[in-house]
């Protein structure tokens, strides 16, 4: 199981964003990008999650930050 390192820069408040994915895990889409959501920040005012689009060669095509983030439990 090999594992690839990417590293992200968060628009909305600055943060560098490490992270640590099995190849394995890692399924492309038809346009050959794998889409990884990460959400960070305090709950509340300040949680955002910012959406990270890699290619095949696990280098980052774009990152965004989703209009309205969400935290919630399934019951």
């Amino acid at each position: 199981m090999e594992k690839k390192k990417i590293y992200a820069h968060c628009r909305k408040c600055g943060k560098r964003i490490r992270m640590e994915l099995d190849t394995k895990d890692v399924k492309f889409s038809d346009d050959q990008l794998h889409l990884i959501v990460h959400a960070h920040g305090e709950l509340g005012e300040d949680a955002h999650a910012v959406i990270i689009e890699i290619d095949r060669n696990f280098n980052i095509r774009n990152t965004r930050i989703s209009d309205k983030f969400f935290f919630t439990f399934d019951i």
